[in-house]
């Protein structure tokens, strides 16, 4: 089998288990991504970190995201302890664009972390996990859901079909050399072309400003993809794991929805209502 035909097939099969998930409604939802939350610690432990599985740091790290996870999302929700959690990774995306757009050095901030405190894998889960999970605690969360993944979606796609065809300037060859500039602000006009009907459509009229923050958002998940990129690079991996045929691992699939999640989350608090 190809690994075209791999790709197709693995993300049909994703799709289906996603969409069925779904439309069993808030709770099994949730399930899902506890379930993709616990596969991101795993990869991060263990292919980043390069630390055994068994082993009571792999039981920590695990527990960090899990027991959080369970109780906020499904015990007591505490909106505002869940709140901090979502600020928190808003401030560790901003270290992370640090990270990103830093003149050429290599931090040894994530090697120091996993080498003194493996759990930090957990907790790196728990803040973004937490910030993709407060969309579902919505009613139209499923709308909510679909606009996230036409934003990510729209900007993959857009960003590949205008970078292959008009592309000429690299965007950061160092980090990821088969992305352009045209591409970049060819996936933010394919983002907000396709989320802001979904928007207006699924959950209320969309607002002038509203696009900006869609263009905003779109260009926000294109840099958690460049965050992610560097950071396999400095652990010297090609993909977080080879658990999906074809696409690599679970974080590999969902680096810009994390990185992008609070920062649509907050967005939220000011649209939504």
């Amino acid at each position: 089998m190809s690994n075209t035909v791999k790709r197709v097939v693995s993300a049909i099969v994703i799709v289906a288990i996603v969409i069925a998930c779904l439309l069993q409604g808030e709770k099994v939802s949730l399930g899902l991504v506890f379930i993709f939350g616990f596969l991101v610690v795993d990869e991060l432990f263990v292919n980043f970190f390069r630390k055994p599985r068994i082993h009571v740091q792999y039981v920590l790290a695990q527990a960090t995201f899990s027991a959080p996870y369970i109780y906020l999302n499904f015990m007591d929700k505490a909106p505002d302890l869940s709140g901090i959690l979502i600020n928190l990774a808003l401030f560790i995306d901003i270290l992370l664009l640090f990270f990103l757009l830093r003149d050429k050095k290599e931090s040894s901030f994530f090697e120091y972390m996993s080498d003194k405190i493996p759990l930090f894998a957990g907790l790196f889960s728990l803040v973004f996990f937490m910030g993709l999970s407060s969309l579902f605690h919505y009613q139209k969360f499923k709308s909510l859901f679909a606009v996230l993944i036409l934003i990510t979606g729209g900007m993959d796609s857009g960003a590949w079909i205008v970078g292959k065809n008009f592309g000429k300037h690299k965007l950061m060859p160092t980090v990821s050399p088969n992305k352009t500039i045209e591409g970049f602000f060819g996936g933010i006009f394919f983002a907000t072309l396709l989320a802001a009907p979904a928007w207006h459509f699924l959950i209320k009229p969309v607002t002038v400003p509203f696009c900006f923050a869609i263009a905003a958002l779109a260009a926000i998940s294109q840099l958690g993809d460049l965050v992610q990129s560097k950071l396999k690079r400095q652990f010297n991996l090609k993909d977080s794991s080879s658990l999906i045929p074809g696409h690599g691992g679970v974080y590999d699939r969902l680096d810009s929805i994390l990185f992008v999640s609070p920062f649509f989350a907050i967005t939220l608090s000011y649209f939504y209502y």
